[in-house]
């Protein structure tokens, strides 16, 4: 699982940076059209991302929070220190975009590693060894995929996550898109000269998943996880 996790990770940041950087790129080239030709200078842009695998109920949900530049520092060629060429404004059609890109990028992966099979009809989750040498740990994995009990609240009104088959992204809010059950949310910013925001962004993007002050063992051994409060749907 974790090398799958961390090549997802690259993916999605190679993609999202490999974009952010070309778009900077163009401008660049268009005022090096004005100029004697030179070498190429270079761009370097930069992003943080912290791996969650599982939400705050301890349901498995792989997941990137990434803190990422909007825009790329640029090589001056006469030896000056790299100058910050801003990105123009992102859209919700190119976070739509974005969203499709890393979905065929994903379960493109996951196929050719033998985790799923896909198909025009549906995705098949393939079997593996884990079910006949560790039958209680392939339970609990399950469980946890599916937040079930013994993984999942006692009490849980929702519906496991189902990955729908209709490709093809629509977005749902500012800067928010969809595909196939794959979510990119790209709305939350922090300007350059705040500080405050800038920490409180930071902060998020690599709080926990869980609290440790939510988590207590009872008297028959068993660990209890607390919600911070009750989820709409009357999960507790």
């Amino acid at each position: 699982m974790r090398d799958v996790i961390g090549t997802l990770a690259r993916i999605t940041l190679a993609q999202a940076s490999q974009e952010r950087a070309e778009e900077a790129g163009e401008a660049e080239a268009a005022e090096a059209t004005r100029r004697p030709k030179t070498r190429r200078r270079k761009l370097q842009s930069g992003t943080v991302t912290a791996v969650q695998r599982v939400n705050s109920d301890f349901r498995l949900n792989p997941h990137l929070h990434s803190l990422a530049l909007d825009g790329v520092f640029v090589e001056q060629l006469d030896g000056a220190a790299p100058k910050f060429a801003q990105l123009p404004q992102l859209t919700s059609s190119e976070v739509a975009d974005l969203a499709t890109t890393i979905r065929i990028r994903v379960l493109a992966l996951l196929t050719r590693r033998g985790v799923i099979e896909d198909s025009t009809d549906q995705l098949v989750l393939l079997p593996d060894a884990l079910a006949d040498d560790e039958p209680v740990l392939a339970k609990v994995t399950s469980a946890a995929a599916s937040g079930l009990p013994p993984a999942g609240p006692e009490r849980r009104e929702r519906e496991p996550l189902r990955l729908a088959r209709t490709p093809g992204a629509s977005i749902s809010g500012p800067l928010c898109a969809a595909d196939m059950g794959f979510t990119l949310h790209a709305a939350t910013i922090a300007p350059r000269h705040d500080l405050r925001a800038k920490e409180a962004l930071l902060r998020y993007v690599l709080r926990p998943a869980l609290a440790q002050e939510r988590v207590t063992l009872s008297a028959d051994g068993a660990v209890r996880l607390g919600l911070k409060r009750a989820f709409s749907d009357g999960t507790v």
